[in-house]
């Protein structure tokens, strides 16, 4: 078999002693002993990708991807010396590869993050992902040299976010809090702040809505920083439920002392649609 395209995405899901001694150029490793627990890692269902396997365990892994209640669209390859040679790459993987992508929000706002960034230096910028999940978008910006204050209730994303922050190298740049919230006040609370300030120069919220804490991240923005919120909004059928799903207009109403950058209502990667909001805090 031809060697992948450059671009494309590469799971080897072989011993990492082997995955370091040789792989395809691009690969990231998860052993398959540990895919039970690390499936979050992998690209969205829609995205097709590369699976490449020990050859003595091809049919186990090419079964799995086969037999999955929502199949991922991944060709499953064994790792033959020819196919490893035609495109070779040694060591570890880098900092900041992986599968899986941040929001199409953030993706989008990198410029802009990225001369806040240099604005700030030499200091690391600052950022809080308030309900954070497995912080897909806390380890985008962690490992591109953000400091980092993810939040959520979920004590399983917390860990997965910590134990990959390790193997990403970028732990001491992640400070994690697990809390919940309920009423106004308790955003400010949970990060230990007596009184709200200007703290961070992004603030995101990402398939996560707590009406009670909204106007509190605008009092945690420094001048100048940025809010992004890319959340459901009404008409999705799942979730249903108006206490988690935005009405149309509704950020920039709550938000009127932000100036808006971009205020749409899209279909996100899953076709339900999603809130694609930029504010910033004037300087």
């Amino acid at each position: 078999m031809a060697a992948a395209a450059p671009g494309d995405l590469i799971l080897d899901v072989r011993e990492e002693s082997e995955f370091l001694q040789g792989h395809l150029l691009g690969a990231y490793n998860v052993p398959w002993a540990e895919m039970a627990s690390r499936g979050f890692e992998l690209p969205a269902r829609s995205r097709p990708f590369l699976v490449c396997c020990g050859e003595d365990s091809f049919e186990e892994v090419r079964d799995w991807f086969a037999t999955r209640a929502k199949a991922w669209q991944a060709t499953v390859v064994p790792a033959t010396r020819t196919l490893l040679d035609s495109a070779p790459e040694v060591g570890p993987s880098p900092p900041g590869r992986f599968l899986f992508s941040p929001s199409p929000l953030l993706q989008e706002a990198m410029s802009r993050l990225e001369e806040i960034q240099i604005s700030c230096a030499p200091k690391e910028p600052r950022a809080l992902d308030v309900g954070c999940g497995s912080g897909r978008e806390a380890l985008a910006l962690a490992t591109a040299g953000w400091e980092v204050t993810a939040l959520d209730r979920d004590r399983r994303g917390l860990d997965r976010l910590c134990r990959l922050a390790e193997r990403q190298g970028c732990r001491d740049r992640c400070r994690v809090l697990r809390c919940t919230l309920e009423a106004e006040g308790d955003l400010v609370a949970s990060l230990g702040l007596k009184e709200p300030c200007e703290t961070f120069q992004l603030v995101m919220v990402n398939r996560h809505l707590h009406r009670p804490t909204l106007r509190e991240m605008t009092e945690l923005l420094g001048p100048g920083g940025l809010l992004l919120f890319h959340t459901f909004m009404e008409g999705c059928v799942h979730p249903s439920d108006p206490a988690h799903v935005l009405k149309p207009g509704e950020l920039r109403r709550i938000f009127e002392g932000l100036q808006v950058e971009r205020d749409e209502e899209l279909p996100g990667e899953d076709g339900r649609p999603m809130s694609f909001f930029i504010a910033r805090k004037p300087a």
